[in-house]
């Protein structure tokens, strides 16, 4: 919009934002900690969720998240409210009319700027950190010298945020380094019972159950429909009695049914779009083995404690794979077969193609070699 773009707003809005080194962690009664983007990108800030929830135990906390996340994070146990927003700048002003209460520091941990930090400062606050920067230093409290490296783990980068706010606190010794990194999602119960009837109709009591994760946010992090089939067939000649759910979104109904087409097995389930975002970690759950590209869905059964075995290309797993239960998660990368790399523009994903059906399946047998049935 042009009032924002015109930086007379952005302008006026830093003359808010105080510098760090003013900040007295002993007045922060209420706590705003913004994640305004992907599923993936929201499951990876809940370590730093969970540290600043231990960092500040007496105040009263606000995730502030992009409303399609809602049925997954609404009861994530360190918060006490949730505000839900978009990252559209046309969407401030109904955002700012959600305000019950003024924060008096805000923690960016993932957002696009100058959205997020505008929410932030919108609510009050005078102490707005995020790490690294971005395009608006101006709007946040904390030195542009303490920006981190962009060649580390997501989860990593949260942290490195939290430990900048440690660090204005006296006697605080936090370390991202030493925190445990391990993501955190509560299972609803209700969710769960809306699984119930499917578990019958699909039979996932008998035997292994294998996911297959057919859909990704972008083309360019999508397997081939053909090499799903030939994995199928592969794991369902070994193991008889197991079971295959393909996963994905309504958007993913047709290669959905593609794949299952070609493979033409009824233990191939099809659960594209017949369970709900709220009920989708009690079916992760039940997966022997899930395989799946570098996707939203992927962080959430790694958060759920699901094996897994993941496949990139594009991007490399040393920036968003799992980071715990090393012996329960595989990657099968990948390398880059264009140059320059246009990432997640690319429509193609020739690199991805790359990656064989075997590679995959030897993955699989190496997580069951760790973790027998």
């Amino acid at each position: 919009m042009n009032w924002i773009e015109s930086g007379v707003f952005l302008k006026y809005m830093a003359r808010q934002v105080r510098p760090l080194s003013q900040f007295d962690a002993t007045q922060v009664r209420n706590l705003l900690m913004v994640n305004t983007t992907a599923l993936g990108d929201t499951l990876l800030s809940t370590p730093a969720v969970r540290a600043l929830a231990e960092l500040f135990p007496k105040a009263h906390r606000t995730w502030m998240i992009n409303p399609r996340w809602r049925a997954v994070f609404a009861h994530h146990p360190h918060v006490h409210d949730v505000l839900y927003f978009d990252n559209k700048t046309r969407h401030l002003w109904s955002l700012w009319r959600q305000a019950t209460r003024r924060y008096d520091l805000a923690v960016i941990l993932h957002g696009n700027d100058p959205q997020a930090s505008l929410a932030a400062l919108m609510f009050g606050a005078h102490f707005v950190v995020r790490v690294p920067h971005g395009d608006f230093p101006m709007l946040h409290s904390n030195p542009v010298s303490q920006d981190a490296s962009r060649d580390i783990h997501g989860i990593m980068k949260r942290l490195l945020t939290v430990e900048v706010v440690a660090g204005a606190i006296p006697g605080c010794e936090f370390r991202a380094s030493e925190y445990e990194p391990r993501m955190e999602v509560a299972v609803d119960a209700a969710a769960q019972d809306e699984l119930l009837p499917h578990l019958s109709t699909w039979q996932l009591g008998q035997g292994a159950v294998y996911g297959f994760q057919v859909g990704a946010s972008n083309a360019s992090r999508l397997w081939p429909t053909t090499h799903y089939v030939a994995l199928a067939r592969a794991l369902l000649l070994q193991r008889p009695d197991a079971r295959v759910v393909l996963t994905g979104g309504t958007e993913d109904a047709e290669r959905c049914r593609t794949i299952r087409s070609e493979i033409g097995d009824r233990r191939v389930i099809d659960a594209c779009g017949a369970v709900s975002l709220a009920a989708l970690p009690a079916l992760l759950r039940r997966f022997r083995v899930f395989v799946t590209p570098d996707t939203g869905v992927m962080h959430l059964a790694v958060a759920v404690g699901v094996p897994t075995v993941t496949l990139f290309a594009v991007a490399h797993h040393s920036g968003s794979g799992a980071l715990v239960d090393h012996d329960r998660h595989r990657f099968v990368q990948g390398g880059k077969t264009c140059s320059p790399c246009i990432g997640k523009r690319c429509e193609y994903a020739v690199c991805m193609s790359l990656l064989t059906p075997d590679e995959v399946l030897g993955a699989i047998a190496d997580i069951e070699e760790m973790e027998p049935a």
